[in-house]
């Protein structure tokens, strides 16, 4: 069992708050307090509100921020109180389908890399609140070239990236890359 801190208590937290009592019901968490930026009560929802400057009197092993719109701001403020930024959790995963706390944090914990052919991999990442990993984050292949990329991974992915042709934002164009093959084609863009 993650023992948590929540951070914030406004109308995104009651968005989660059946999420976060099924996770605590599974016992994957358990809430260690709410922080506030105001503290009007001592307890909300059943536990303990503190301030920020509270946390570090805390024991916790992540801290999920509530707030969607202030999710970068609070970020930050935890991370300028010298708290590692892998603790850090949107509570808006709370709100994915069969979401289950324990197999996030697994997540976390174990980081995995997608490889898509397109931006997939950058939409997933980002849904997910995850870290981006992976090597191809907002690369786009076409079928064949990304077949060949994948069956021949580990010699693509250590060889460099040339660029092939500069991107252009006047020209709605998009730069382009290439990674020389050893298999008698020119390269796979």
């Amino acid at each position: 069992m993650k023992k948590c801190l929540l951070w914030g208590m406004g109308q995104c937290y009651q968005n989660i708050s059946t999420s976060i009592k099924l996770e605590i019901l599974k016992n994957n968490i358990c809430i260690v307090a709410i922080v506030s930026k105001d503290i009007i009560t001592d307890n909300y929802d059943g536990y303990k509100v503190i301030t920020s400057e509270m946390i570090c009197d805390y024991e916790f092993d992540y801290i999920v921020i509530t707030s969607d719109k202030f999710y970068d701001e609070i970020s930050k403020e935890i991370i300028n109180k010298g708290i590692n930024e892998n603790v850090i959790i949107k509570g808006s995963v709370f709100n994915i389908c069969n979401f289950d706390f324990g197999r996030y944090v697994n997540l976390i914990e174990h980081p995995i890399t997608i490889l898509t052919e397109d931006c997939m991999a950058g939409y997933l990442y980002k849904y997910l609140g995850l870290k981006f990993t992976s090597p191809t984050i907002n690369t786009l292949f076409d079928e064949d070239d990304y077949a060949l990329f994948i069956s021949n991974f580990t010699e693509y992915i250590n060889k460099p990236l040339e660029l092939y042709r500069e991107g252009s934002l006047r020209r709605n164009e998009y730069p382009i890359g290439i990674i020389k093959n050893n298999y008698g084609g020119g390269g796979e863009k």
